[in-house]
């Protein structure tokens, strides 16, 4: 446990909704069809939705993937605007590139969050904390805070996404890791 100023207790003694508590603004998670958005705020999709469909943010998933839903994907609010040095387009840029660096291969849903949560903890580092919160070390908080939004999202995918399914690289245009259609039945349906 790292503290500055000889404050009692620290980061590793908090829970999560303590730690994004000590954020300028707390951070907020949620369904992305609950968050309250504006221009200022959006709700940051963990890892990218694209990589879950077949083509875009929409439309037919990939296999493996039936179950996730965009608008009911676990989400936070970041700081909008994609112009630079913001938080969305600090994270979408990490995402951008990690993908780019995958070429054609497509990454497991760990790997993504591997790669996410490092990028939010680079984010957090730069975001302010309240008064309350400013004896405690900022490169702790950014990285607790970084593993409480990745364990809420990983607990978000349990029974709809493993965590071993490989994504599509959405932000590199990338195909699809399995076949784009459903399985059909003997009867012309699909199952």
């Amino acid at each position: 446990m790292i503290v500055k100023a000889g404050g009692a207790g620290g980061v590793a003694d908090m829970d999560c909704d303590a730690i994004f508590a000590c954020f300028d603004p707390p951070i907020v998670m949620g369904p992305h069809e609950d968050q309250e958005k504006s221009r200022e705020w959006q709700a940051e999709h963990v890892p990218p939705c694209s990589n879950f469909h077949v083509s875009g943010r929409g439309g037919a998933k990939i296999l493996g993937c039936l179950a996730f839903s965009t608008a009911k994907a676990m989400t936070w609010l970041v700081q909008d605007g994609q112009v630079l040095g913001t938080e969305h387009q600090q994270l979408t840029k990490a995402m951008r590139d990690f993908s780019q660096a995958n070429g054609t291969a497509n990454k497991s849903l760990k790997e993504w969050m591997d790669k996410y949560q490092e990028a939010a903890k680079d984010v957090l580092k730069k975001r302010k904390v309240k008064d309350h919160a400013k004896h405690l070390d900022k490169d702790e908080l950014a990285a607790a805070a970084a593993k409480c939004i990745r364990d809420k999202v990983d607990e978000s995918f349990k029974g709809k996404v493993e965590q071993d399914t490989p994504l599509r690289n959405g932000q590199a245009q990338g195909k699809p890791p399995a076949p784009q259609s459903a399985p059909v039945s003997s009867g012309g349906q699909a199952v």
